[in-house]
């Protein structure tokens, strides 16, 4: 099942194109790479790449060839992730990380993002891979902790 979010009064689901191009490119593999591996054509991943939703047992197919979670692919979302890792960070935010050439540089990164809702094509593969583990980890922390709490109601 897909992780839907509500943004702005907006419903939002991860974009299963994106992640198969992030998952690809943490992997280093060209969209021949996996295709090989899927058994399907080039083209047929590119066009896979632009679907915001790729059917079901297809990416079960991918994600098996790739040997990365299915859950990557249907609840990964970067913009959440990167937000998570900010409001992480902004506690550990040293006096002299605060600079005003570091808040302007976050806020031109802001304007550029905002800009006609245009995609990041760059993503920082490493931070985004650890960040997806932490957020797997504190998941299933709080999974623990919820199921002591019910334990202990019973």
């Amino acid at each position: 099942m897909e992780k839907e979010q509500m943004t702005s009064g907006k419903e939002k689901k991860s974009h299963h194109g994106d992640n198969l191009i992030l998952a690809r490119k943490w992997k280093k593999m060209t969209q021949g790479d996996v295709a090989d591996k899927v058994g399907i054509h080039q083209t047929e991943i590119s066009t896979l790449e632009k679907q915001e939703t790729i059917d079901e047992v297809l990416l079960e197919r991918i994600a098996k060839a790739m040997d990365i979670p299915v859950s990557f692919f249907t609840d990964f979302d970067l913009d959440d992730a990167i937000r998570s890792y900010n409001n992480t960070n902004t506690n550990h935010i040293t006096a002299a990380e605060n600079s005003s050439e570091w808040v302007n540089s976050a806020n031109n990164i802001e304007e550029q993002n905002n800009i006609n809702e245009q995609k990041v094509t760059y993503y920082p593969l490493d931070d985004v891979k650890s960040l997806y583990e932490r957020l797997l980890s504190e998941k299933d922390t709080k999974l623990k902790e919820l199921q002591a709490q019910i334990d202990k109601l019973k």
